[in-house]
């Protein structure tokens, strides 16, 4: 992951979420990645029926320059 945040305008997760496994969450092993010209909020695990990780959300903030 180091190298994919060194090449990239990615950036890590600031904190993790459990998302695994789903009916006992213990690790955080799901991410999104975004630039650093978003802000998030809200980062959460969120119910998924047939899965073993919860799904993950997130509310992006993002700058009015980039909505013109």
């Amino acid at each position: 992951m180091e190298l994919l945040y060194r090449r990239t305008r990615l950036q890590p997760p600031t904190h993790g979420v459990l998302t695994f496994p789903s009916w006992r969450p213990q690790r955080a092993i799901d991410h999104i990645l975004v630039t650093g010209a978003l802000t998030c909020h809200d980062v959460r695990a969120l119910p998924a029926a047939l899965s073993d990780h919860l799904a993950l959300s997130i509310e992006l903030g993002i700058p009015e320059h980039a909505l013109r």
